[in-house]
């Protein structure tokens, strides 16, 4: 664990995905939390995770982002957002984008996945501060929006569970595996310690 945290603790996008049920968002708010130390963690949750989410408390400052409009809202307004946070979580990247598919050309669906990550990029950079995007496993082991996101983050972990364990795969930029490791538990006995 202390080789992902050291890779997490640097400023940038660091994308979390894996299939539903790969505890992507416990793992995310485990390190997370992890990384923000004594500065509390800034937790944006999409889609089922804006109504499923972590408690409000001094060690995490919750945003439920329940539609398209807010979550564009909230991207326009994260260079005003005040607070010395040491982390953001934002879980559930494209969410609100993928219904789009139906109604607009895939390369406005692109454009708007680019102003998003872009924007997280941004706040990213100039608060420098680590920005943990999580994203749903398509085919091909591939994150959600991989064209778009593989622009800004910095490193790929795509998250497998495999009995009671978690088996944390680390993939550079170009999907190129870095090292495995295997977790043990849950995370929340594991944040309490």
């Amino acid at each position: 664990m202390k080789s992902i945290l050291r890779l997490y603790r640097l400023p940038g996008i660091h994308v979390i995905y894996g299939s539903p049920g790969s505890c992507k968002t416990r793992f995310s708010i485990f390190t997370g939390r992890l990384i923000a130390g004594t500065s509390p963690l800034l937790y944006a949750g999409l889609g089922r995770h804006s109504i499923i989410s972590p408690e409000e408390s001094e060690e995490i400052k919750v945003v439920r982002i329940q539609n398209l409009k807010s979550e564009i809202s909230f991207l326009l307004s994260l260079e005003k957002l005040s607070g010395n946070f040491g982390s953001l979580v934002y879980d559930g990247f494209s969410i609100y984008f993928l219904p789009l598919r139906f109604y607009m050309r895939e390369t406005s669906i692109s454009k708007l996945q680019l102003f998003a990550a872009s924007k997280l990029h941004e706040f990213s950079q100039r608060r420098s501060i680590p920005l943990i995007v999580t994203a749903q496993e398509i085919s091909g082991r591939k994150p959600l929006a991989y064209k778009i996101l593989r622009r800004f983050s910095r490193d790929f972990t795509r998250l497998e569970k495999v009995d009671e364990k978690i088996v944390v795969h680390v993939y550079d930029r170009n999907l190129k595996e870095k090292f495995t490791e295997s977790i043990d538990g849950c995370f929340e006995e594991k944040a309490s310690r």
